[in-house]
């Protein structure tokens, strides 16, 4: 029997931690007010206390009392989304021949494998800083409006990246409107939430990175013209939001808003649904974004950090290993989980091709936004084909049978809208293990199973187990 614990965090920052014994437990409840006035009477957020069996399915029970709960109804697309970003192949260094480069590679690659490739997205490197939404560097010569609308004429959702909550020190916008970021309540300096004092500047002159104070009404006035500019006049129909817990970490004992007496969620929910009011229909992805403040005003979250090219450290495989498991039970529910762009070239990472193969069917598998940055053309006809069948799998539920426990592989069992069923076991680890009448799994190694030979994606499964393993449970 499992136990779940966990806030709807709709207007204040709580947490909770366990102690006691299991003869006796308790919980320790903490939520951060923020110093919003009341009238003698504190409330914290709901707890929800959820008991069950299976560890997802219980995290899965929770997630449908946010749902249900949530002050907007959640914004789940019907189907994954799916496309391109520029983020892990260009970087920053980005211009508009190459991103025309990589436009007409997308196309071809879409529609010699018919696939249902929707969205193209340029990431960061096109304004020169942060804050300066609506100039754009030089190496974009026509500007943003007709690249987007070759984008669309190519048939794809045009998108663009923005950090609509940071502001760059060296940035026109903070150069004349010093008053629009959050401020020091001890120095009346701004608060320099992050620092690039050294070689990596993220392609800009900025040192430090200020936090927009939207409670100020002319800050808010511009982050709305920037993205109504973005929607309705340079036709962008994807946005990418990145950076949004920016703000989000200081109370009023260190920072000072423009307007007093709100709570931090409080502020960053004006902040988003300014956003939303803007882009309307519009797709919006959130990127460090606040999980549960979230839902009903984006349509898919980011569930982890960058997902890198190395196996391990900061930006790795180990924040998709550890954060598609313990967030997937919000996918389809809340908003659409995002694992990020999957990896599938053969050059210039540091993954081995089992560690490439294994990321690739554990992300594309969960059922939620299915991206990648790689120039289309250049894959390898395995790796092609690959991207081509997990894209052509449009509606997945992906469940961790096992979560919770303490064992090896992984067991990933995703279903499908006609009842048919996938696993796929996965070894994490760097030793070989077990995996039952399916033999030993290499490390980092992962095993698929169909339950028939015809199966789309048979060709990447246990040639000799297309059978009973798969079985609905």
């Amino acid at each position: 029997m499992h136990i779940i614990c966990m806030f709807m965090h709709n207007y204040a920052r709580a947490s909770a931690h366990g102690a006691g014994s299991a003869e006796s437990p308790t919980i320790d409840v903490e939520t951060l007010w923020d110093r919003v006035p009341h009238d003698g009477t504190i409330s914290a957020e709901p707890l929800v206390l959820a008991e069950g069996e299976d560890v997802e399915e219980t995290l899965r029970a929770w997630s449908r009392v946010v749902a249900a709960d949530s002050p907007l109804a959640p914004r789940v697309p019907e189907r994954r989304i799916t496309g391109w970003c520029s983020w892990y192949s260009l970087y920053a260094a980005i211009d508009e021949a190459a991103i025309m480069e990589h436009l007409a590679a997308a196309a071809a690659f879409r529609d010699a494998q018919q696939v249902p490739l929707d969205i193209f997205q340029i990431d960061d490197g096109f304004t020169p800083e942060m804050g300066d939404w609506l100039d754009v560097k030089p190496q974009f010569p026509r500007g943003m409006k007709p690249l987007l609308a070759d984008v669309e004429a190519a048939g794809f959702t045009p998108g663009l990246w923005i950090a609509p909550l940071m502001v760059g020190n060296r940035s026109r916008l903070y150069a004349q409107h010093p008053d629009w970021v959050v401020r020091s309540r001890e120095s009346g300096a701004p608060i320099a939430h992050m620092k690039f004092y050294g070689e990596f500047r993220w392609h800009k002159r900025s040192e430090e990175y200020y936090i927009l104070d939207v409670t100020h009404p002319d800050a808010e006035a511009y982050i709305r013209s920037v993205f109504r500019t973005w929607r309705r006049d340079w036709g962008c129909r994807y946005f990418k939001t990145d950076f949004m817990l920016f703000g989000s970490e200081y109370g009023p004992d260190e920072a000072r808003w423009h307007q007093s007496g709100l709570s931090r969620v409080a502020i960053w929910r004006r902040m988003v649904s300014a956003i939303r009011e803007e882009v309307g229909d519009a797709v919006l992805l959130g990127c460090g974004c606040p999980l549960w403040a979230s839902v009903g005003l984006v349509d898919a979250v980011r569930i982890g950090r960058d997902i890198g090219i190395s196996w391990h450290g900061d930006y790795s495989a180990e924040s998709l290993l550890r954060d598609q498991l313990t967030r997937n039970h919000g996918s389809g529910i809340l908003w659409q989980a995002d694992p990020d762009c999957i990896l599938l070239r053969s050059r210039f990472h540091d993954l081995s091709d089992d560690q490439v193969r294994s990321l690739a069917l554990f992300a594309g598998l969960a059922g939620g936004v299915l991206m990648t940055s790689d120039k289309l053309d250049e894959l390898s006809e395995e790796r092609a084909e690959l991207f081509a069948a997990l894209l052509r799998e449009r509606q997945l539920r992906s469940e961790f049978v096992e979560l919770g426990a303490d064992t090896l592989p992984i067991v990933q069992r995703v279903r499908r809208p006609d009842r048919s069923t996938l696993l796929n076991l996965f070894n994490i680890s760097g030793s070989p293990v077990a995996a039952g009448e399916t033999g030993e799994l290499p490390p980092h190694g992962s095993r698929l199973v169909v339950e028939r030979p015809d199966d789309p994606l048979a060709r990447w499964a246990q040639p000799s187990i297309v059978s009973r393993t798969a079985a609905p449970g």
